[in-house]
């Protein structure tokens, strides 16, 4: 993937993957979803063509049977802007039982990685990352800790879900920074003040965890959430990777990758 050899990459690919790249479908730098390896490899050829990978860093993966999320620093250049792009992006890949890539799903901050595409600004365009992207191999009880925690939220029991959480819990949203709350929030308090603000702006649906994904102090869900816009009244059907880490049966942090578009 770093050097962009298309040939070698389809190689580890099931001839009906299927390959999903967060953000809006048509007018968005190469989100969508693609089918089959002819039009996965139509991918990799826009992709290439308008981006050069200068640095590639797989920093931790996390391993469910056959499904693996992989947290991915990839600083680029936009070809046609002269843009500088250096994000997390995480690649939840699915291997077939022919041992090839069969489903990939690629989250990521949209709202910055559509800022290296437009004309004019800053030359250089970075997410908020992280401070620690490494795993603790000792830590235990990840898994039940943020489902009890995400159990605690749908049911309203506000006492407990604030309980889980560290009291120096950092709370990481990217996106559009004029989305309220869009950002970083510090403690139990900036987490309240984050919900407080999601909130205000729309209605909670219901959440479905899709899938887990832990090892150590490290863990993983894919979510489905539904909101309604209380402005305009409109449905938002939300696929989101979450990112936890769990410290002494508390969460010490949250990154949330969602589209904001």
């Amino acid at each position: 993937i770093r050097k962009g050899r298309i040939k070698k990459i389809l190689r580890f690919l099931s001839e009906d993957i299927n390959i999903f790249v967060a953000g809006p479908e048509g007018g968005f730098p190469l989100a969508g979803t693609y089918n089959g390896k002819h039009e996965v490899q139509a991918y990799l050829q826009e992709y290439y063509s308008r981006i050069r990978i200068k640095k590639f860093t797989v920093h931790y993966n996390l391993i469910e049977n056959n499904k693996i999320n992989s947290h991915i620093q990839i600083k680029g250049r936009v070809r046609e802007t002269g843009k500088t792009f250096d994000q997390i992006f995480v690649y939840c890949w699915e291997i077939d039982d022919a041992g090839l890539i069969g489903k990939l799903m690629i989250f990521y901050d949209t709202y910055t990685f559509s800022q290296a595409f437009e004309a004019g600004g800053s030359q250089y365009v970075s997410d908020i990352k992280p401070p620690n992207l490494e795993i603790d191999p000792s830590g235990v009880g990840a898994r039940d800790t943020v489902l009890a925690w995400s159990d605690a939220f749908v049911q309203g029991d506000m006492e407990t879900f604030v309980d889980l959480m560290s009291p120096d819990i950092l709370w990481m949203l990217n996106g559009n920074p004029e989305i309220p709350f869009c950002g970083t929030f510090y403690g139990q308090s900036g987490a309240l003040e984050f919900l407080g603000l999601l909130l205000s702006t729309a209605t909670y649906g219901y959440q479905d965890i899709q899938d887990t994904f832990e090892y150590g102090n490290r863990f993983d869900a894919f979510v489905l959430e539904e909101f309604t816009c209380n402005e305009t009244g409109k449905t938002i059907f939300c696929p989101i990777l979450q990112s936890y880490i769990v410290e002494d049966g508390k969460i010490t942090e949250f990154m949330s990758y969602n589209d904001s578009f």
